[in-house]
């Protein structure tokens, strides 16, 4: 399991106290924003038995083309930021509404939660909506990643409904 944490930073909090009372152990990828938030919250995750990771955001439009260079200058500011922070993300990261030419590729030198190992084993809740049905995803494939966002699941109905709403119209 893993989470990218995009908005709310509550949201991320509640999700890794509900996966500790179920034994479940998860990596949150954070972006280095509203740094001391961002602190606070990154160590509760961690107190809570998680992993840490960077969330990049290229700011890129996805049909963006982007080069493994650019790819890696961005990981290394992100990881450098929160590791800066006190935070240990080790090397694993995410992108942040990735452009399709950062998808399932290899980043020397990272942990990328899309890398070409887990092409046809991965499974999103992004922009609000599952696009597969969990358990027949996760039984058709000896090892998969599901990355839930925590505000989809945590937010008060009303504002995730707003929210979707915004994420459907981006490009």
């Amino acid at each position: 399991w893993r989470h990218d944490v995009d908005y709310s930073l509550e949201c991320p909090t509640e999700m890794a106290i509900f996966e500790q009372g179920h034994g479940i152990k998860s990596t949150y990828h954070l972006m280095a924003t509203r740094t001391l938030d961002i602190l606070e919250v990154g160590r509760e995750i961690q107190s809570r038995g998680h992993l840490l990771g960077a969330h990049v955001d290229l700011k890129l439009p996805r049909a963006a083309g982007v080069t493994t260079r650019e790819m890696v200058k961005a990981c290394r500011e992100q990881v450098g930021q929160l590791e800066d922070l006190g935070l240990d993300v080790g090397h694993r990261v995410s992108f942040h509404a990735p452009p399709h030419a950062a998808l399932w590729r290899d980043i020397r030198g990272f942990q990328h939660a899309m890398s070409p190992a887990w092409r046809h084993r991965y499974a999103a809740d992004s922009r609000g909506v599952l696009r597969v049905n969990l358990e027949t995803f996760i039984a058709s494939h000896p090892s998969v990643q599901i990355n839930l966002h925590p505000e989809w699941w945590f937010l008060p109905e009303p504002e995730a409904t707003a929210m979707r709403a915004v994420e459907a119209d981006k490009p």
